[in-house]
């Protein structure tokens, strides 16, 4: 009888400490999760950083276009392929657009035909960083100094693309080519 009595009282005990437990980390998962919330609401500088740069780019895709530099703001309108848009400036992932209303929106730079394809030499009269997309937030490549020759392949609103000898391909700002 008295084992039976002293598994019992272990058995009462031990889902005690299990409730007890199980509460415990219920209330620490909640906190965790409302810090976590609160974190990806916080927007990023780089998204509200944006390049003056201007040009018409013709579109290649339909696209949306965004009240932020952010997919999961609003959507102000849609815009179609194969018209033209003003370009006014650029953030690390979208372009900043005028719209014929007059609203500033912001597009993927993947809908437009961003290059428009050229062959010239020039020679270049400034150092320049070789940037990896045509904004100055992307990764460099490369620097190229002034006196050099440079080989360009197209233009890109503010941008020049050029292939250096080496063959790796960038964009420079056409500041350095005057």
């Amino acid at each position: 009888m008295f084992r039976f009595v002293a598994a019992l009282f272990l058995l009462v005990s031990l889902s005690f400490a299990t409730v007890a437990s199980a509460q415990t980390e219920t209330t620490t998962t909640t906190v965790h999760r409302t810090v976590r919330r609160s974190h990806r609401v916080a927007s990023h500088p780089e998204e509200t950083d944006v390049e003056i740069q201007t040009g018409r780019v013709q579109l290649r895709d339909d696209a949306f276009v965004y009240s932020r530099a952010s997919k999961w703001s609003k959507t102000i309108d849609r815009v179609h392929a194969p018209k033209f848009v003003n370009v006014t400036g650029s953030t690390r992932n979208y372009l900043q657009i005028k719209l014929k209303d007059g609203q500033t929106g912001y597009i993927v730079p993947s809908a437009v035909k961003l290059v428009l394809p050229t062959q010239k030499d020039f020679i270049l009269t400034a150092d320049a960083p070789v940037y990896a997309a045509p904004n100055r937030f992307s990764s460099r490549l490369a620097e190229v100094h002034s006196g050099h020759n440079v080989n360009v392949t197209g233009l890109a609103l503010n941008y020049l693309k050029i292939r250096m000898k080496s063959g790796v391909e960038g964009y420079i700002p056409q500041t350095a080519v005057q």
